[in-house]
């Protein structure tokens, strides 16, 4: 049995609606992070498992 696009369409919107709760379409949106909030994560993951090395703790080789 081929089914009609029309009755796709609704279907799919029917089974989108069960899975927001209710909620109106325009109030659900997915957030996706931009490239920016990626870059400050990885950069305060980075910090946190390789923290600066402070002046008197480099090691200084002797001649």
């Amino acid at each position: 049995m081929a089914l009609k696009k029309s009755r796709l369409y609704s279907k799919l919107w029917q089974s989108c609606d069960e899975l927001r709760g209710g909620m109106d379409a325009r109030q659900y949106t997915p957030r996706t992070p931009d490239a920016g909030e990626i870059l400050g994560l990885w950069t305060r993951h980075a910090s946190a498992q390789h923290p600066p090395a402070a002046a008197n703790d480099r090691q200084v080789d002797e001649p």
